[in-house]
């Protein structure tokens, strides 16, 4: 998988503690050197057409021709490109006699039950760790798990950081999200903490990382949360806390609410790299989108991010329903002004993805669904724009958009630093074959 999952090493924590961590834990990596000859496409076509020979084939590459001795197979999927790869490999072992389940990031977004409806090869699917845990005859304690990779694949958690493969771990501090986006498929509840806790809670926090660091030997970690500054309180005093682990980290954030006080005590906690859900430079449209920011309060944010010396990407979605042509130009307006204090940005067309509430009450849109595109994602219609109409909107938008990022933003890394921004350009579109830096998170 491109990118290893927190989840087996939390899962690998729980079986140690219930003295049951003898269970066979591997990871795969599916992505680097198979999609080049093994499109997510091309295995989808096999799995739908029963190409067996040809998914033998594929499985074999991976797993090689020795047996593998356990019962149950399972696989941790995050996105859709790592769907179709698994959906091979469980097809492969469950002609083998295995017991094939799934779980994993992709769960919480899609139905699992239509899943394995659809794949007769499928056992069981478990949408969160808990679930799954139960099925071990476990309960879960989501405030104690320290993440445990012993078992697992090391090497994966490694990125390249100026040339040098490098270990970046996984962290989360609290599981769930509490902003309810129109667009978001997130349905897990933020974790909620006692005031009176919240204290000890991050002490805990902080000496699992501390050992962690101590184990693995680095100080380098990805704060997984959907937001890092969810929980404004916990959040600030976890930076606080943080200080005495001297790491270096990035996270997810969200654009308001980061004054010059906060962003200098990430800084001085280890903070070096933020992603940034801007979504939109228009008032209107962050209102359908139920984002809780104001439009000043992510400038200011970008402002004391930048003062502080925080390397900052930003997230924008453009096509939105709600988005007007004035709408999108202020979007275009807003990276105009702010083009000194954004590091680096990302555009993408708005995706009506299933589940989300978006999908459940379209007419509040003004869009009407017509069908599956895809596991994931919904066609649909918006007034008198059909679908192929608002798909070529949508690409003429995310055009104009990466234009303006490409010469008022990118530009200017290859004006300072040109061998170094060429470098990482190549490394993110022909090795990472994506544009989305998760990877990358230390080399700015």
């Amino acid at each position: 998988m491109s990118t290893p999952p927190l989840g087996l090493a939390l899962i690998k924590s729980q079986l140690k503690e219930a003295e049951m961590d003898d269970l066979w834990i591997k990871t795969k990596n599916l992505s680097k050197g198979l999609y080049r000859k093994w499109s997510s496409k091309y295995i989808k076509g096999c799995i739908e057409n029963q190409n067996g020979p040809e998914l033998e084939r594929y499985a074999l590459s991976i797993l090689g021709p020795s047996p593998i001795p356990q019962d149950s197979i399972g696989f941790s999927v995050m996105t859709e490109s790592q769907l179709y790869p698994s959906l091979a490999l469980a097809w492969y072992l469950k002609r083998k006699g295995k017991t094939i389940f799934f779980g994993g990031k992709l769960f919480t977004i899609i139905d699992g039950n239509l899943l394995a409806k659809k794949f007769d090869f499928i056992d069981s699917v478990f949408s969160d760790l808990q679930s799954f845990l139960r099925y071990l005859g476990l309960e879960y304690d989501c405030l104690v798990p320290s993440p445990d990779f012993s078992g697992l694949q090391i090497d994966l958690y490694k990125t390249k950081i100026n040339g040098t493969p490098k270990l970046v771990l996984p962290f989360i501090l609290l599981e769930g999200c509490n902003k309810n986006c129109a667009f978001c498929v997130e349905h897990t509840p933020l974790l909620k903490i006692n005031k009176l806790m919240i204290a000890d809670f991050v002490k805990l926090k902080v000496e699992q990382i501390i050992q962690l660091k101590k184990k693995h030997k680095t100080d380098l970690f990805f704060l997984s949360d959907c937001a890092i500054n969810n929980n404004i309180l916990v959040f600030k005093s976890f930076i606080e806390e943080l200080k005495r682990a001297k790491i270096q980290w990035g996270a997810f954030a969200n654009a308001g609410g980061l004054d010059s006080a906060t962003t200098q005590n990430m800084k001085k906690s280890g903070c070096k790299y933020l992603l940034i859900g801007c979504e939109s430079g228009s008032q209107k449209v962050l209102k359908s989108m139920n984002k809780p920011h104001l439009v000043e309060d992510a400038e200011q944010s970008l402002i004391n991010i930048k003062k502080a010396g925080i390397f900052n990407h930003c997230f924008f979605i453009v096509n939105f329903p709600t988005e007007t042509r004035e709408d999108f130009k202020e979007t275009l307006k807003f990276l105009m002004r702010n083009k000194n204090h954004i590091d680096d940005a990302f555009t993408e067309i708005f995706d009506l993805r299933v589940g989300s509430y978006m999908s459940k009450t379209p007419g509040k849109y003004g869009i009407s669904i017509h069908g599956n595109n895809g596991l994931l994602s919904q066609r649909y219609s918006h007034g008198q724009q059909g679908w192929r109409s608002v798909k070529l909107q949508g690409v003429l938008r995310h055009y104009q958009a990466e234009v303006q990022i490409a010469t008022t933003i990118k530009l200017k890394r290859f004006i300072n630093h040109p061998v170094k921004a060429l470098s990482n350009l190549v490394y993110t579109w022909f090795v990472l074959q994506r544009r989305f830096p998760l990877d990358r998170l230390f080399d700015y």
